[in-house]
């Protein structure tokens, strides 16, 4: 089973905006969550699944340590079935994983550290 990138639309421009954010906040501001109306998984995510696939949540916390955490949930487009599950701990620039479940739920999480 090939590996692929994990795709995180969306997420990756309101990433950018919360690192600048995050890198102005005082060193003893507090964590800050935020929840991206348009995220979810580019084509190729989930091997043989080549549309956009939407995230039904999404969540992405900033701590003032400087940790970045992403999670994005979803389910499989219709007409998709999986015989088993499909994992994927491909790198995010930190450490991440996707998972997709035979009942087609998708799960993925992305812990990143801003410098």
């Amino acid at each position: 089973m090939r590996k692929r990138q994990l795709g995180w639309v969306g997420v990756a421009f309101s990433s950018v905006m919360i690192a600048s954010v995050l890198g102005a906040a005082p060193a003893s501001a507090g964590a800050f969550v935020f929840y991206p109306e348009d995220c979810g998984w580019t084509p190729g995510s989930v091997e043989g699944v080549e549309d956009f696939i939407p995230a039904t949540y999404c969540q992405i916390v900033g701590t003032p340590s400087g940790k970045l955490m992403i999670r994005a949930q979803g389910e499989l487009p219709e007409g998709f079935t999986l015989t088993q599950a499909y994992v994927n701990l491909e790198d995010c620039d930190g450490t991440s994983s996707l998972v997709a479940t035979p009942s087609g739920r998708l799960t993925a999480n992305c812990v990143l550290t801003l410098e």
